[in-house]
């Protein structure tokens, strides 16, 4: 026999890979941090994975979300916290490397709106006059990273809106998550007032509302009581008998004075002198 020999072509496949992927809150909400961790698989004895992965939110590169990825165990991770109100799809992709073929796995991520604390404040506080000046603040906490509060604040004076103050807008402190509003007002009548503060219109926040309860006391009027007879002297049956004027000082502010005066002698009503309205004036 004479030598022969024939050449035999092996051809060796990638293996194939599967991606799993998972989120740590799902639903979460606007601002929350999110974890998601893909497990690439299976690993094949000692044959290595040394592609990358990479992770996508409706098709474009998920911001702000650093990959970490160990190979030797095939888990990849990143954690945002600027997923945006609505529905994403969340796609990790295995690269693939010379022994490992490409895949991917996806997930649905639901962000829903999140909530914010209000405390609502006077000054001043508790107690007021009427036609005292009395500005409420309403302070709004949102979660941590929020860079805006789009809503506004509506102040009511049980269950009436105030005037100027039903779509006050709310001002972010500095680089905080600290939203502050504002409402001032010297309106408020005599009386127990339930001031409500709500919180309203951001499709990012949930509505929320606080409310205090606010006295007001009646105004201090002063009052001056004068007469025409010179030296508040005059004389029985005078033919021109005096005349008594009793002026009242409200404070500013427009408020009307609606009460009536009375005139006494002795502590006894004067005849011809019935109860008048301010400023009054009788003669007897």
């Amino acid at each position: 026999y004479t030598t022969s020999n024939k050449n035999l072509t092996q051809v060796v496949g990638t293996i194939g890979s599967t991606v799993s992927l998972t989120s740590s809150a799902n639903p979460s909400t606007v601002n929350e941090p999110v974890t998601l961790t893909a497990t690439v698989g299976p690993i094949t004895g000692s044959v290595k994975l040394v592609g990358t992965v990479s992770f996508t939110d409706n098709g474009s590169p998920l911001a702000a979300c650093v990959v970490t990825f160990t190979p030797a165990t095939g888990v990849a991770s990143c954690t945002t916290s600027l997923l945006t109100l609505g529905t994403h799809t969340i796609i990790a992709t295995y690269s693939g490397d010379p022994s490992y073929g490409t895949s991917s796995g996806t997930v649905t991520q639901v962000v829903n709106p999140a909530s914010v604390g209000i405390v609502l404040t006077a000054n001043p506080p508790n107690t007021s006059a009427v036609n005292a000046q009395v500005t409420f603040t309403a302070t709004i906490t949102a979660p941590t990273g929020t860079t805006s509060l789009a809503g506004s604040v509506n102040f009511t004076d049980n269950g009436t809106s105030i005037t100027n103050c039903s779509a006050s807008a709310v001002t972010l402190q500095g680089s905080t998550n600290i939203g502050l509003a504002t409402c001032s007002t010297n309106s408020l009548t005599a009386g127990s007032h339930t001031i409500k503060a709500a919180y309203l219109n951001d499709p990012n926040f949930t509505a929320n509302s606080n409310t205090i309860t606010q006295t007001v006391s009646k105004a201090v009027t002063s009052l001056n009581l004068g007469s025409s007879s010179p030296a508040n002297a005059s004389t029985v049956n005078q033919t021109t008998p005096p005349a008594f004027t009793a002026t009242i000082t409200a404070p500013a502010g427009g408020i009307a004075l609606t009460g009536t005066v009375t005139f006494t002698d002795n502590g006894a009503a004067i005849s011809n002198c019935p109860a008048s309205a301010p400023a009054a004036s009788a003669r007897t």
